[in-house]
C-alpha cells in the first residue's frame, strides 16, 4: 500500500493469482471485515480492493486487528 497525501480510500492490491472478487469474499468470510473488489468500479480495479477510511478510528483499528489475526498482511 503505498502512502497517499490525502484520501478517503485506500486501493490494495489482491495477492497474486487472487481476483478482487475472491480475495474480498475471503477478507469477509475470515474477519468479518468488508473491503470492496476493484472490478466493483471498472476493468481498471480488478486486482485491487478498495478499503474505506471514513469509520472511527478504533473500528478502523478493530479492522486491521481482525486482519492481522487471520493472517492477513499488507506492506507500506
Amino acid at each position: 500500500v503505498r502512502k497517499p497525501l490525502a484520501t478517503m480510500y485506500l486501493w490494495v492490491e489482491c495477492p497474486p493469482g487472487m481476483g478482487s472478487t475472491d480475495f474480498a469474499l475471503t477478507v469477509l468470510q475470515q474477519t468479518g471485515v468488508v473491503v470492496t473488489p476493484g472490478n466493483a468500479f471498472g476493468k481498471g480495479g480488478e486486482g485491487y480492493v478498495r478499503v474505506s477510511l471514513i469509520a472511527e478510528c478504533d473500528r478502523l483499528q478493530t479492522a486491521l486487528d481482525r486482519l492481522e489475526a487471520a493472517g492477513i498482511r499488507y506492506e507500506s
